[in-house]
Protein backbone atom coordinates (compact mmCIF):
# COMPACT_ATOMS: atom_id res chain seq x y z
CA UNK A 1 0.00 0.00 0.00
CA UNK A 2 1.53 3.34 -1.09
CA UNK A 3 1.53 6.68 0.71
CA UNK A 4 -1.38 7.92 -1.40
CA UNK A 5 -3.59 4.99 -0.35
CA UNK A 6 -2.65 5.53 3.30
CA UNK A 7 -3.31 9.27 3.31
CA UNK A 8 -6.45 9.15 1.19
CA UNK A 9 -7.98 5.81 2.13
CA UNK A 10 -11.22 5.18 0.28
CA UNK A 11 -14.20 3.01 1.18
CA UNK A 12 -14.22 -0.66 0.30
CA UNK A 13 -15.57 -1.59 -3.15
CA UNK A 14 -18.68 -2.98 -1.44
CA UNK A 15 -19.37 0.32 0.35
CA UNK A 16 -18.40 2.52 -2.58
CA UNK A 17 -21.65 2.25 -4.49
CA UNK A 18 -22.62 3.79 -7.82
CA UNK A 19 -24.48 6.69 -6.18
CA UNK A 20 -21.41 7.79 -4.21
CA UNK A 21 -19.19 7.55 -7.29
CA UNK A 22 -21.70 9.60 -9.27
CA UNK A 23 -21.82 12.38 -6.66
CA UNK A 24 -18.01 12.45 -6.41
CA UNK A 25 -17.73 12.73 -10.21
CA UNK A 26 -20.12 15.66 -10.06
CA UNK A 27 -17.51 17.62 -8.08
CA UNK A 28 -14.25 15.98 -9.18
CA UNK A 29 -14.83 15.08 -12.82
CA UNK A 30 -13.47 11.75 -14.02
CA UNK A 31 -12.59 10.33 -10.62
CA UNK A 32 -14.63 7.23 -11.41
CA UNK A 33 -14.62 6.70 -15.21
CA UNK A 34 -17.78 5.38 -16.80
CA UNK A 35 -20.06 6.54 -13.98
CA UNK A 36 -22.68 9.10 -15.12
CA UNK A 37 -23.51 12.22 -13.15
CA UNK A 38 -26.67 12.37 -10.98
CA UNK A 39 -29.85 13.33 -12.78
CA UNK A 40 -31.13 16.87 -12.25
CA UNK A 41 -34.01 16.37 -9.84
CA UNK A 42 -36.54 19.22 -10.16
CA UNK A 43 -33.83 21.42 -11.64
CA UNK A 44 -32.10 22.11 -8.32
CA UNK A 45 -28.70 20.54 -9.03
CA UNK A 46 -26.12 23.12 -9.98
CA UNK A 47 -23.90 22.30 -12.95
CA UNK A 48 -20.40 23.37 -13.93
CA UNK A 49 -20.51 26.58 -15.95
CA UNK A 50 -17.07 28.01 -16.78
CA UNK A 51 -13.59 28.44 -15.33
CA UNK A 52 -11.87 31.73 -14.61
CA UNK A 53 -8.21 30.97 -14.12
CA UNK A 54 -8.12 28.01 -11.75
CA UNK A 55 -11.55 28.69 -10.19
CA UNK A 56 -14.60 26.70 -11.32
CA UNK A 57 -17.91 28.59 -11.52
CA UNK A 58 -21.30 26.84 -11.34
CA UNK A 59 -24.82 27.66 -12.43
CA UNK A 60 -27.28 28.76 -9.76
CA UNK A 61 -30.53 26.79 -10.08
CA UNK A 62 -33.78 28.65 -9.37
CA UNK A 63 -34.20 32.40 -8.95
CA UNK A 64 -34.62 32.25 -5.18
CA UNK A 65 -31.09 30.87 -4.91
CA UNK A 66 -29.80 33.87 -6.85
CA UNK A 67 -31.54 36.00 -4.23
CA UNK A 68 -29.74 34.01 -1.53
CA UNK A 69 -26.40 34.82 -3.19
CA UNK A 70 -27.30 38.51 -3.31
CA UNK A 71 -28.46 38.55 0.32
CA UNK A 72 -25.27 36.89 1.56
CA UNK A 73 -23.31 39.44 -0.50
CA UNK A 74 -25.17 42.26 1.25
CA UNK A 75 -24.35 40.68 4.62
CA UNK A 76 -20.65 40.60 3.73
CA UNK A 77 -20.67 44.21 2.54
CA UNK A 78 -22.66 45.55 5.49
CA UNK A 79 -21.29 43.61 8.45
CA UNK A 80 -17.52 43.63 7.98
CA UNK A 81 -15.03 46.48 8.11
CA UNK A 82 -12.83 47.28 5.11
CA UNK A 83 -9.84 45.69 6.84
CA UNK A 84 -11.82 42.52 7.60
CA UNK A 85 -13.12 42.36 4.03
CA UNK A 86 -9.59 42.58 2.66
CA UNK A 87 -8.32 39.95 5.11
CA UNK A 88 -11.15 37.57 4.21
CA UNK A 89 -10.51 38.18 0.49
CA UNK A 90 -6.81 37.36 0.89
CA UNK A 91 -7.62 34.24 2.93
CA UNK A 92 -10.28 33.02 0.51
CA UNK A 93 -8.03 33.63 -2.51
CA UNK A 94 -5.05 31.91 -0.87
CA UNK A 95 -7.21 28.90 -0.10
CA UNK A 96 -8.18 28.50 -3.76
CA UNK A 97 -4.52 27.88 -4.60
CA UNK A 98 -4.06 25.57 -1.61
CA UNK A 99 -7.17 23.57 -2.53
CA UNK A 100 -6.14 23.32 -6.19
CA UNK A 101 -2.75 21.97 -5.16
CA UNK A 102 -4.28 19.53 -2.68
CA UNK A 103 -6.84 18.12 -5.12
CA UNK A 104 -4.14 17.75 -7.78
CA UNK A 105 -2.19 15.40 -5.52
CA UNK A 106 -5.29 13.70 -4.13
CA UNK A 107 -7.56 13.41 -7.21
CA UNK A 108 -5.03 13.85 -10.00
CA UNK A 109 -6.69 17.05 -11.23
CA UNK A 110 -6.69 20.52 -9.59
CA UNK A 111 -10.10 21.73 -8.45
CA UNK A 112 -11.45 24.71 -6.57
CA UNK A 113 -14.71 26.60 -6.92
CA UNK A 114 -16.23 30.04 -6.62
CA UNK A 115 -18.73 28.49 -4.21
CA UNK A 116 -15.87 27.68 -1.83
CA UNK A 117 -14.31 31.12 -2.35
CA UNK A 118 -17.60 32.93 -1.65
CA UNK A 119 -18.36 30.86 1.45
CA UNK A 120 -14.88 31.54 2.79
CA UNK A 121 -15.34 35.27 2.22
CA UNK A 122 -18.28 35.15 4.61
CA UNK A 123 -16.99 32.71 7.18
CA UNK A 124 -13.24 33.39 7.50
CA UNK A 125 -13.76 36.49 9.69
CA UNK A 126 -15.94 34.47 12.07
CA UNK A 127 -13.43 31.63 12.14
CA UNK A 128 -10.47 33.91 12.85
CA UNK A 129 -12.16 36.10 15.47
CA UNK A 130 -14.37 33.73 17.45
CA UNK A 131 -12.14 30.66 17.57
CA UNK A 132 -9.56 32.50 19.77
CA UNK A 133 -12.41 33.64 22.04
CA UNK A 134 -13.45 30.01 22.48
CA UNK A 135 -9.84 29.09 23.29
CA UNK A 136 -9.66 31.74 26.00
CA UNK A 137 -12.19 29.67 27.96
CA UNK A 138 -9.89 26.65 27.80
CA UNK A 139 -6.63 28.55 28.37
CA UNK A 140 -6.27 27.38 32.01
CA UNK A 141 -5.81 23.85 30.63
CA UNK A 142 -3.12 24.55 28.03
CA UNK A 143 -1.34 27.64 26.68
CA UNK A 144 -3.29 29.23 23.84
CA UNK A 145 -0.66 28.53 21.12
CA UNK A 146 -0.92 24.78 21.78
CA UNK A 147 -4.72 24.91 21.95
CA UNK A 148 -4.90 26.96 18.75
CA UNK A 149 -3.04 24.34 16.72
CA UNK A 150 -4.32 21.25 18.56
CA UNK A 151 -7.99 22.16 18.16
CA UNK A 152 -7.77 23.74 14.72
CA UNK A 153 -9.23 20.69 12.96
CA UNK A 154 -12.41 21.22 15.04
CA UNK A 155 -12.48 24.80 13.79
CA UNK A 156 -12.28 23.63 10.16
CA UNK A 157 -14.83 20.82 10.60
CA UNK A 158 -17.28 23.30 12.09
CA UNK A 159 -16.56 25.63 9.16
CA UNK A 160 -17.27 22.82 6.69
CA UNK A 161 -20.62 22.02 8.31
CA UNK A 162 -21.72 25.66 8.45
CA UNK A 163 -20.54 26.48 4.93
CA UNK A 164 -22.16 23.44 3.34
CA UNK A 165 -25.53 23.68 5.09
CA UNK A 166 -26.09 27.43 5.37
CA UNK A 167 -24.08 28.93 2.53
CA UNK A 168 -23.23 26.62 -0.36
CA UNK A 169 -26.40 24.50 -0.41
CA UNK A 170 -28.69 27.51 -0.03
CA UNK A 171 -27.20 28.94 -3.23
CA UNK A 172 -26.32 25.91 -5.37
CA UNK A 173 -28.68 23.21 -4.13
CA UNK A 174 -25.72 20.90 -3.42
CA UNK A 175 -22.14 21.17 -2.25
CA UNK A 176 -20.21 22.21 -5.36
CA UNK A 177 -17.03 22.89 -3.35
CA UNK A 178 -15.99 19.50 -1.96
CA UNK A 179 -17.18 15.98 -1.23
CA UNK A 180 -15.52 13.34 0.96
CA UNK A 181 -18.21 10.70 0.54
CA UNK A 182 -15.86 8.12 -0.97
CA UNK A 183 -13.40 8.30 1.95
CA UNK A 184 -13.43 5.56 4.56
CA UNK A 185 -13.35 8.11 7.42
CA UNK A 186 -16.00 10.57 6.20
CA UNK A 187 -18.93 11.76 8.27
CA UNK A 188 -22.13 13.73 7.71
CA UNK A 189 -22.65 12.42 4.17
CA UNK A 190 -19.23 13.49 2.94
CA UNK A 191 -19.15 16.89 4.62
CA UNK A 192 -16.12 16.26 6.88
CA UNK A 193 -13.21 13.84 6.89
CA UNK A 194 -11.11 12.96 9.97
CA UNK A 195 -8.02 12.10 7.94
CA UNK A 196 -7.54 15.71 6.89
CA UNK A 197 -6.62 16.63 10.47
CA UNK A 198 -2.83 16.78 9.76
CA UNK A 199 -3.45 19.33 7.01
CA UNK A 200 -5.64 21.38 9.37
CA UNK A 201 -2.99 21.24 12.11
CA UNK A 202 -0.45 22.60 9.63
CA UNK A 203 -2.88 25.32 8.57
CA UNK A 204 -3.55 26.24 12.20
CA UNK A 205 0.16 26.55 12.89
CA UNK A 206 0.71 28.76 9.85
CA UNK A 207 -2.22 31.02 10.73
CA UNK A 208 -1.08 31.38 14.35
CA UNK A 209 2.42 32.35 13.23
CA UNK A 210 1.61 34.72 10.37
CA UNK A 211 -1.86 36.19 11.03
CA UNK A 212 -0.65 38.81 13.56
CA UNK A 213 1.88 40.12 11.03
CA UNK A 214 -0.76 40.28 8.28
CA UNK A 215 -3.16 42.16 10.59
CA UNK A 216 -0.41 44.61 11.53
CA UNK A 217 0.41 45.30 7.89
CA UNK A 218 -3.26 45.84 7.02
CA UNK A 219 -3.76 48.27 9.90
CA UNK A 220 -1.03 50.61 8.64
Amino acid sequence: MGWHSLMFAKKSPKSLNRGIKSRVNEVYAGTYPGIPLPSSAAGIRSKKWFKLGHIQFHTIPQQLRVVALLLWSVVWCACYSAETKFLSFLGALAYTFAESTFTFFERGDPYTSFGQFFANLLYIPIMLDYFPLFLSILSPLLPVPYLFVLLYPLNIWFLEVVEEIFLIRTIYGRNVAWIYEDYSDEYLEGCVRLGHAPAWWALGGAIYLFLPTVRELLSK
